[in-house]
């Protein structure tokens, strides 16, 4: 009697394995419909997470043609996009603005006799260089986002 309680528990629990393997796999391949992918891809944005946000939207479009709340979601992720990077830029003019003070500003002065000006100025070039490469992902995906609009489109 046990041994048919066992079995039955197994294969619940297969079934429902098979079954959540068969649905990630369905939305791996953009089987699910649109709006399921406009809807995390919109989620994703929520977490702060805009890989997952663009691949999501690419998901929602690759097999279908964008509907509107694709085409309101491509909006939202581009702005985020381009709030970021601007963010991001600011964030490099004002460590470019530190790391080169000008010559008559106190800040300059002050650094000029300053200890550990060296270790200052290499923290600097760490945040400089991360900030730049930053960039460079923001831009690659936005690249990803237009193009996979922009072949859609056609």
């Amino acid at each position: 009697m046990e041994s048919l309680a066992l079995d039955g528990f197994v294969l619940k629990v297969l079934v429902g394995l098979l079954a959540k393997l068969g649905v990630d796999e369905f939305e791996k391949r953009g089987w699910m419909p649109q709006s399921y992918y406009v809807r995390t891809a919109l989620l994703a944005l929520k977490r702060d997470d805009l890989d997952q946000a663009v691949r999501n939207y690419n998901l929602s479009i690759e097999k279908r043609k964008p509907g509107e709340r694709a085409k309101v979601a491509h909006e939202i992720i581009a702005c985020a996009i381009d709030i970021r990077i601007a963010k991001t830029e600011e964030k490099l003019a004002e460590i470019h603005g530190a790391l080169n003070p000008s010559v008559f500003s106190a800040e300059y002065w002050r650094r000029l006799f300053r200890k550990d000006r060296r270790e200052l100025r290499r923290r600097l070039r760490v945040e400089e260089q991360g900030c730049r490469e930053a960039l460079e992902v923001l831009g690659r995906l936005k690249s990803q986002l237009k193009n996979a609009s922009d072949f859609n489109q056609l």
